[in-house]
């Protein structure tokens, strides 16, 4: 499933605009195959991340968040990492539909901290996306 997956989305990991294919179909597909993922396919795809050019790992965050997979969460932690601001906000975004009761309050913190960040020279749609999350998961 692995490979499959990442031929759906490497199709659109050139460009940070994939296209309207992408978010009116493609993202489904990708969404489809990560549903059927086993425990050796999500390995597969951590092990991988490193490999992957920044556009890919935008995709991969588009599709995740809501798969009700603790392995998601996993992901989006190591993707998050990021200096790429493009990436982050797709990953809060991807967070704000996860269900996060178990995080850890260092690992909130670190991703209040890159939102404090981030909110500095946030476009007005990004801010919201960002604030959004805060008040949701940070604020309580």
């Amino acid at each position: 499933m692995y490979k499959k997956f990442d031929l759906c989305i490497s199709d659109f990991s050139d460009d940070i605009r994939p296209g309207d294919y992408w978010y009116d179909c493609a993202i489904v597909e990708a969404s489809e195959i990560l549903n059927q993922f086993k425990e050796l396919d999500w390995g597969c795809l951590f092990d991988n991340l490193n490999y992957k050019n920044i556009f890919w790992k935008i995709r991969l965050a588009e599709c995740l968040g809501g798969l009700n997979n603790p392995c998601e969460v996993k992901i989006i932690l190591e993707l998050i990492k990021t200096d790429d601001p493009d990436l982050f906000v797709s990953c809060i975004d991807s967070l704000r539909t996860i269900d996060l009761s178990r995080l850890t309050k260092d690992e909130l913190d670190n991703i209040n901290d890159k939102i404090s960040f981030a909110k500095e020279n946030a476009s007005l749609p990004v801010r919201c996306v960002l604030e959004a999350f805060t008040r949701k998961f940070i604020s309580n």
